[in-house]
């Protein structure tokens, strides 16, 4: 999967489509239906004074006041010509930190508290019915009490003042957005730590788990401390706390970014997590020794983790762009938003942009976590993937297996059907050499020694010396393995060469090499070696040669035997002749038990017997 470069401009899209839902997503009541107050007269200290007062716009920012207010007062005076014979109510679109409203003189409604450590409705908006009799025909006074901490980062929003029945729908809008909303991002942020912890004791081995279960966890404290109304810790730990929070956030958002591209540059991760680690400590020595000093100081930890953002930002677009990984992009979605974002925040954080403006790295939550499921749901169709394509590997190994098994089985089984065969074969061997030939070889001796009746027995004896040299031959093509042509040929030469010597024959012998031939077995060497016993018979019978000649070489066919003598020839009609003939029939028979052809002709020396074999 290949990711189109294009893509990146997701990043900067997704941050104007949160811009929009921030600016579009909070609307306000038109001036036809509500009494728009855009200026006041603000004084700082315990209670309006008259004497320092200043004419200022709303929304309006303490900035332009004091570094030092903590508390801040602005009086509206509110004209109405008819008295409201209804519920009114005011509404405050923005505030920092909390306020309560006086009407005339008397309070008119207030939320949580406001002492040093004031309830914190930081970005959210605040609505103060009024009960009927509060407001009076003619001049009003309307004057707003804003307590913040820390000093000077107080502001007050556009105020609205008009019929309850039109103002509150407006207020629940905003509730759902800059409250209810993030409350929601919250939930899901801590359930989605969840998962990822448990994934992360799942797969220990898989470190970007446990930094990205980390990098939420501190995101989901970090969010929770912003969106709390009464914090249980006091003013400057609650800073210091969400600062350290924040700053562990970016660190590890960094290490987990390394691990999901493979490529972890240790000198710049060393640096990050250094920096990290001295922020959180210098924070700690802040609130305890210097309680005031927390506010001004705290935001540079995370400060200096947003400088070394961009430098790990380039580095993982450096590894996208070598990868175009899925999940390389996906890391850069999310780390694009968030540095776009967190600049907002620590732009506002260290007064250098107006709460007033609004904050945005909140909302960057559904996209981060969006990002992070479709990255956890990748890996799941992929090993999901994996391990169907595993399992018909193993599928198909086990087929093979229990194919390789039959196999052996069935070798072993021809294994021991030849072994078998092959103790019955030596039994018979034995049997024969030690009976039949014991026979024969004593009864040959016994002639040998009766001088007086050789003559009688000359032909006796030659008979019994042939049916001995067929006894051998039989026992030689039990012995011989499968295949062994050329050896078989040779034990025929043993065999046989000596005995047509002693008639004055010259024998020629020429076998070359010759290929295996896989069907070959002891019943089909005896085959053969009948045939050729039978040729040469036949050719001592009725040719009366002076020489003859076997010669068996590879040929296209397989294997050919040829026997040649140099004898009378065939006679006129060669294949009807010798057709009628027991022993040529019984060779043909023999040739056919083995698959082979045989073929006789006339050379011009005599007669040629020639036995192809198929190989």
């Amino acid at each position: 999967m290949q990711v189109n470069p294009w893509l990146l401009l997701l990043v900067p899209f997704s941050a104007l489509g949160i811009f929009a839902f921030l600016t579009f997503g909070r609307p306000l009541p038109g001036p036809a239906e509500s009494l728009h107050i855009n200026s006041a007269a603000v004084s700082m200290g315990a209670k309006f004074q008259w004497a320092s007062a200043d004419e200022v716009n709303l929304p309006h920012d303490w900035r332009d006041l004091s570094a030092a207010a903590t508390e801040v007062w602005y009086q509206i005076e509110v004209p109405l010509q008819v008295p409201p014979d209804r519920l009114w109510g005011v509404l405050i679109a923005d505030i920092e930190q909390n306020a309560e409203i006086y009407l005339n003189g008397a309070i008119a409604g207030g939320y949580g508290s406001m002492g040093e450590s004031p309830s914190r409705y930081s970005n959210q908006a605040l609505y103060f019915p009024l009960a009927n009799g509060l407001l009076q025909p003619g001049d009003n006074v309307l004057q707003v009490r804003v307590k913040s901490y820390p000093p000077g980062r107080g502001y007050l929003g556009q105020i609205h003042l008009g019929p309850d029945e039109v103002l509150r729908p407006y207020y629940q809008r905003l509730v759902f957005v800059k409250s209810d909303l993030l409350w929601f991002f919250v939930a899901a942020s801590l359930g989605m730590m969840l998962v990822i912890l448990a994934l992360a004791w799942q797969r220990p081995e898989e470190t970007l788990y446990r930094w990205f279960g980390a990098q939420i966890g501190f995101w989901t404290m970090s969010s929770g401390l912003a969106v709390i109304v009464d914090s249980p810790l006091p003013a400057h730990w609650h800073i210091a706390v969400t600062t350290i929070c924040s700053t562990w956030f970016c660190a590890t958002s960094f290490a987990f970014a390394f691990r999901i591209t493979g490529d972890v540059h240790a000198g710049l991760e060393r640096v990050y997590l250094s920096c990290a680690a001295l922020g959180s400590l210098s924070i700690v020595g802040l609130g305890l020794a210097l309680p005031d000093l927390v506010y001004q100081w705290a935001p540079f930890s995370t400060i200096v983790q947003m400088i070394i953002g961009p430098f790990v930002l380039v580095w993982i677009v450096r590894s996208y762009w070598q990868s175009r990984d899925p999940e390389v992009f996906l890391v850069l979605y999310m780390g694009g938003i968030l540095i776009i974002f967190g600049f907002f925040s620590m732009s506002e954080s260290t007064g250098f942009r107006s709460g007033v403006e609004g904050r945005y790295l909140f909302y960057a939550t559904p996209l981060f976590l969006a990002a992070f499921v479709v990255l956890l749901v990748r890996r799941f169709i992929a090993a999901l993937s994996e391990a169907e394509a595993l399992n018909r590997n193993l599928e198909e190994r086990a087929v093979r297996k229990n194919q390789e098994l039959e196999a052996n089985y069935v070798r072993i089984r021809d294994m021991e059907q030849q072994q078998t065969l092959a103790v019955e074969r030596e039994r018979i061997m034995r049997d024969m050499h030690d009976g039949v030939g014991g026979l024969l070889v004593s009864t040959l001796r016994r002639i040998a020694a009766n001088g007086e009746e050789r003559v009688v027995d000359s032909g006796i004896a030659a008979t019994l010396d042939s049916a001995l040299t067929d006894l051998r031959l039989m026992i030689d093509s039990l012995e011989l393995g499968e295949e062994d042509l050329d050896v078989a040929l040779g034990m025929l030469r043993r065999r046989l060469q000596s005995q047509l010597e002693n008639t004055g024959l010259t024998v020629n012998w020429r076998v070359d090499e010759l290929p295996p031939i896989p069907s070959l077995t002891p019943h089909s060497v005896l085959q053969i070696m009948r045939i050729l016993q039978e040729g040469v018979a036949n050719a001592l019978r009725h040719a009366d040669p002076s020489t003859l000649s076997l010669r068996a070489y590879r040929a296209a066919e397989g294997v050919v035997i040829e026997l040649e003598d140099d004898g009378v020839g065939l006679p006129a009609q060669p294949n009807e002749g010798l057709s009628e003939g027991h022993g040529i029939n019984n060779m043909r028979r023999r040739a056919e038990e083995v698959g082979a052809t045989l073929t006789f002709s006339s050379t011009d020396a005599g007669t040629c017997l020639k036995l192809s074999l198929p190989a």
